[in-house]
């Protein structure tokens, strides 16, 4: 029974009710969207104008982008991003489970059936698709679902236009189709979306960026393949004396000469051929050169890792490689983003009590930085089990046996490693360095064995030390 009281006989004020009218203040947004966005037709309606500045600009739609994947260096960028998150396939959708918990058996459960339901889903193509979103701002995927048994499966996820839905004020995807404006389901919907935020749920847009640099190259390259028609072959220039006819008639021979390389002139007449030289054609190339390092830097952050002759220097490659590897590894956030949406989805409709799958990409072990962490804490006194070994190094075990336990291999000798690498370069030393070398390790040897007194003149005459 609720708590509360009595205000009168038919007036009962229960205790949730003052703490409620308590919270008021702090329930709901302090302002919405609409209210500080001013008129617009679209948000008048109830729904977010899209704030694309370039779109805005032409008044253009989507489509307008799609066209620019035409050009060379757009799409040759798009693939070079796309395929490096594409190449990692080691992915797994793990049971949900609280922290320092195991997950329990409804967990487990719903984690086995939406793998086994993906597992009917082209799973490359939905990626290759989703990875789409930085470059149209979002990539909206439609659930298919079908009910057997009482339960419903996923029989199939749909990427659906970018220009079929837009958002009201809260946020919300929108058929845009629609006249009455309603939300669409959310259970029906998956978005994967590039950056949005408070004015902009439509994604952040990278292709629009590309919009003017991609105009500009392809009027560079008109003019400058009429350049080429027109400058780029040599002129044959005839010097004729005499009245308009003779000149003419020049012309005519000339005109011929460049079809088939003869031509009869008179005695005093003058030919030459000349060519185009200089640096006067180098414009246009120029241009086009500025408008494909333009649309690199939108969409990968940099312009040396998808040329094919670069000028740049090491440092300048391994800077611009591990700027694509940031993009890339965003990519990959996307995905793990929108698979986890759907996860927390297929939890929603399937299981009241379960918690819901999480998707994570498995990266590959680095051995070397393990063996090395396994070497420094060998030399501070950690000695390793086999259990050790199968469980980082995932050996089997037969393949290894520990030389505690064979009983026959001796503990490494320091010295002995040293003496041997010393042995094996020695014949690569001038003489000046084998004596520094030799030099060195009696002094080591010295140090922790002690050096014997009738050594001593010994060892003076071998290294000059008076």
């Amino acid at each position: 029974m609720d708590k509360g009281l009595w205000l009168s006989e038919n007036n009962f004020l229960s205790l949730s009710e003052l703490e409620n009218q308590k919270h008021s203040p702090l329930l709901g947004e302090l302002y919405s969207s609409s209210t500080l966005g001013g008129f617009d037709p679209v948000s008048f309606m109830g729904l977010m104008p899209d704030p694309d500045p370039v779109l805005q600009k032409t008044g253009d739609g989507i489509d307008v982008l799609r066209t620019l994947t035409a050009d060379d260096k757009v799409i040759s960028c798009i693939q070079n991003r796309k395929l490096g998150t594409l190449k990692k396939q080691d992915y797994l959708f793990e049971p949900g489970k609280l922290e320092d918990k195991e997950p329990d058996n409804d967990s487990k459960d719903i984690c086995k059936k939406l793998v086994e339901d993906l597992g009917k889903v082209n799973f490359y193509n939905i990626i290759a698709q989703i990875l789409d979103a930085p470059y149209y701002g979002q990539t909206p995927v439609e659930i298919i679902w079908e009910s057997i048994d009482g339960v419903l499966h996923i029989s199939d996820l749909k990427p659906r236009p970018v220009e079929w839905f837009a958002y009201n004020e809260k946020h919300e995807a929108v058929f845009s189709g629609d006249l009455v404006n309603e939300p669409v389901i959310p259970e029906k919907l998956v978005i994967a979306r590039h950056f949005p935020d408070a004015k902009n749920p439509y994604g952040l847009r990278l292709l629009s960026r590309c919009l003017w640099p991609v105009a500009i190259k392809k009027g560079g390259i008109r003019f400058w393949t009429i350049l080429c028609e027109r400058f780029g072959m040599p002129w044959v220039i005839g010097k004729v004396g005499g009245d308009k006819a003779e000149r003419d008639a020049a012309l005519t021979q000339l005109t011929s000469m460049v079809q088939n390389a003869v031509a009869v002139v008179g005695r005093d007449a003058e030919v030459d051929i000349h060519t185009v030289t200089g640096k006067g054609g180098d414009l246009h190339p120029a241009l086009i050169r500025h408008c494909d390092t333009a649309i690199a830097r939108v969409l990968q952050g940099q312009n040396l890792t998808n040329e094919g002759s670069g000028g740049g220097n090491y440092s300048e490659s391994k800077t611009s490689k591990e700027a694509l590897g940031d993009f890339q590894e965003a990519d990959e956030h996307l995905i793990v983003s929108f698979m986890n949406d759907l996860a927390k989805i297929y939890t929603r409709v399937n299981s009241a009590h379960a918690l819901a799958p999480s998707f994570r990409y498995r990266e590959p072990e680095d051995y070397s930085a393990l063996a090395e962490l396994d070497v420094k804490l060998h030399g501070v006194g950690v000695r390793f089990t086999k259990d050790h070994f199968k469980r980082k190094y995932r050996m089997k075990d037969d393949e290894f046996e520990l030389a505690s336990e064979g009983g026959d291999t001796p503990e490494p000798d320091e010295n002995q490693s040293l003496s041997s690498e010393f042995s094996s370069n020695k014949d690569k030393f001038t003489p000046e360095q084998a004596i520094l070398e030799q030099f060195s390790t009696d002094l080591r040897d010295s140090a922790l064995k002690g050096y014997p007194e009738d050594r001593e003149s010994a060892f003076r005459r071998n290294y000059g030390i008076r």
